[in-house]
């Protein structure tokens, strides 16, 4: 095999979290009493940092945007955490790369969100690491996925691959000189074209595409 290590973003890799991402984000705009944004800009949303996202969108403060980040995440975790899909076919595919691999997941979600997610669903078997976003949102993509090169013990970049969905995964991989697989299905990428200028070793539309290609 190529690889030792296969790092998964979550949020549109391996969950179709935009459910409960959505209505948090409407629960936000509604609390704080906020003017309405199209529904392709809330989806821009999920993926990215929460705070990033609220800032640059309604031009906030940096006090404003961590008290309407609070309030996101207050509302995600309490009432729609768990209004999530697993991808078709990703157990499936786990089960299977779990026999060859170390496997990952380097994701912005915060990670006691990720954790919580990652148990409810009954994946946590097929991990060997698992690390979100810290609470101040300080952390980088790289440093995320850096965290789950050493603990599990992976230092040759050349056997490394980050699986991911937006620009944010292909640029974190680049940054660290590993390989990055981009998949359209979720919340980033819409198509090959998408992916075309950044770094990658391969496009896939769908789990199945996932697996012919890493075994």
């Amino acid at each position: 095999m190529k690889y030792d290590l296969i790092i998964f973003d979550l949020d549109g890799t391996i969950f179709d979290s935009s459910l409960g991402a959505l209505k948090s984000i409407d629960y936000t705009i509604e609390k704080l009493a906020l003017p309405p944004i199209a529904e392709d800009i809330k989806k821009t949303f999920i993926g990215p940092p929460i705070y990033n996202s609220l800032k640059d969108t309604y031009g906030m403060t940096d006090e404003e945007a961590k008290y309407a980040t609070e309030i996101f995440r207050e509302a995600y975790k309490n009432k729609f955490l768990f209004e999530a899909t697993v991808y078709p076919g990703m157990e499936h595919l786990l089960q299977e790369l779990q026999k060859y691999y170390k496997l990952a997941i380097a994701s912005y979600k915060r990670d006691d969100y990720c954790k919580m997610l990652i148990e409810h669903f009954d994946l946590s078997k097929y991990f060997d690491f698992i690390m979100g976003a810290d609470s101040d949102n300080k952390l980088k993509k790289s440093d995320i996925v850096q965290s789950c090169m050493d603990n599990c013990g992976v230092t040759d970049t050349n056997k490394v691959v980050l699986i991911g969905d937006t620009k944010h995964d292909a640029l974190g991989a680049e940054a660290l000189g590993i390989d990055f697989i981009g998949v359209t299905y979720g919340f980033g990428f819409k198509n090959e074209r998408d992916i075309l200028e950044y770094k990658h070793v391969y496009v896939a539309k769908n789990t199945k595409e996932l697996l012919n290609t890493l075994l």
